[in-house]
């Protein structure tokens, strides 16, 4: 029997020191807003239907954290994903999550999604429409949920 000390596991990074976004959501940064809190709104929004629960999905990678939730209206289904710093960062795997801002600008040439990125809070919003919906629909539930604080 070997009495060899077992390696240590490797302890997570600390968490990133951000400024929380002027961005908000419901009267709430979206640095700390709740993704259940932000899907009520979608649903007022009308692109979550009336009857339906609010799904959320997401992780955390790292420093990272990803809040995604399904949104549909009409024939149009697609995603709201916020990408923001978490306040309890994990061991980061095989893989790192692509940063908020880079995320953001992935969006920016394609015809169904709008995106926008608050660099000083490290934070993304992210909507991501399925054909036949357009970016204007995209930015449109954007414009309609989010404001910048005063």
């Amino acid at each position: 029997v070997s009495s060899a000390p077992k390696p240590e596991p490797p302890k997570p990074p600390e968490p990133l020191k951000k400024p929380a976004s002027q961005f908000q959501i419901g009267g709430k940064s979206i640095s700390t807003a709740s993704c259940l809190d932000i899907g009520e709104l979608i649903k007022k929004a009308g692109w979550i239907k009336a009857d339906a629960s609010v799904g959320c999905g997401g992780g955390v990678m790292g420093v990272y954290e990803s809040q995604q939730i399904m949104i549909e209206k009409g024939k149009v289904k697609g995603r709201f994903s916020i990408v923001r710093p978490t306040a309890k960062p994990t061991v980061e795997g095989s893989g790192k999550m692509v940063p908020p801002a880079e995320q953001a600008a992935a969006q920016k040439d394609k015809k169904t999604a709008y995106a926008m990125a608050d660099a000083d809070a490290d934070v993304a919003l992210i909507v991501e429409l399925e054909e036949p919906g357009k970016t204007a629909e995209a930015k449109k539930l954007v414009d309609r949920l989010v404001k910048k604080a005063k």
